[in-house]
């Protein structure tokens, strides 16, 4: 009988093992001075239940991936057996109010508060209008001072907008978009400055050699609030039929498609 018992231990010990050591999150970003169980992190770290405690200095931080395809950054330390925990939690908080505008056409691609900055050259429009009063739209891009920069006609429910050009003189520009019975809300775009950029390029030059840095750079344009750039790199990655390296990161594109409901556009077209 204990000859019985001795091997079903045995052959239940290595299921154990193995869900113990399964990744619960990847490090894409971190602070001097991060330490995970009393040592130094580095981006493209795999953490597992078997560590315990992320420690985070003061002013510093620890951006993640979790297994579930959630990216979070933690500003204080945090147990590993907490994060996820604390992702369920900041996505349950009040974040203000839901897009209640009444327009009735929406830009997906951008921020619901209408304003944010832009790091790269180029950024998606996509399209959803509640009326479904379909193509074409018309785009105007408008200065600060209510100029008109360019108009263009969309045959479709999305766009690529080269912004280089437009902002080599502007500070910021107005987007708009319209169909012949509705309009969307005015979003204001600012081109980046490179003193503003300088956390994200910190945390991107430390992006492991080994890796994709495709997969960073998107978790990284959304812990720093650059949502167009996010956006836009996930637009290249469908584009492309980009498949991801690992679960997290399969689990986290996913996640931001979904999230612009990429299911409404064809972008191979």
């Amino acid at each position: 009988m204990r000859i019985l018992v001795f091997i079903f231990l045995l052959s239940f010990l290595p299921s154990q093992v193995k869900c113990q050591n399964s990744p619960l999150f990847v490090i894409v970003s971190c602070s001097e001075g991060v330490l995970l169980d009393g040592k130094a992190v580095r981006p493209g770290q795999m953490v597992d239940a078997s560590s315990k405690q992320l420690t985070i200095p003061k002013k510093g931080y620890v951006g993640v991936v979790t297994m579930e395809g959630y990216a979070i950054r933690f500003k204080k330390s945090v147990k590993v057996s907490e994060v996820n925990d604390s992702v369920i939690e900041q996505i349950n908080s009040p974040r203000g109010s839901v897009y209640t505008c009444g327009q009735e056409i929406r830009i997906i691609s951008a921020p619901i508060n209408q304003y944010s900055f832009v790091l790269g050259d180029s950024i998606l429009l996509a399209i959803d209008e509640r009326r479904e009063a379909g193509s074409p739209y018309a785009l105007v891009v408008k200065s600060m001072f209510d100029e008109v920069l360019q108009q263009d006609s969309l045959q479709q429910n999305w766009k690529v907008l080269n912004v280089k050009n437009l902002m080599l003189t502007e500070e910021a520009i107005l987007i708009q978009c319209r169909s012949k019975e509705n309009m969307s809300s005015i979003k204001l775009i600012r081109k980046m400055l490179r003193e503003e950029g300088a956390q994200f390029n910190y945390d991107f030059s430390r992006i492991p050699p080994s890796t994709s840095g495709k997969e960073f750079a998107l978790a990284l344009y959304q812990l720093n609030n650059l949502f167009y750039d996010h956006a836009f790199l996930l637009y290249q990655l469908e584009r492309s039929n980009y498949q991801p390296q690992n679960k997290i990161f399969a689990n986290y594109i996913a996640k931001q498609k979904k999230k612009y409901q990429f299911e409404l556009f064809d972008f191979h077209k």
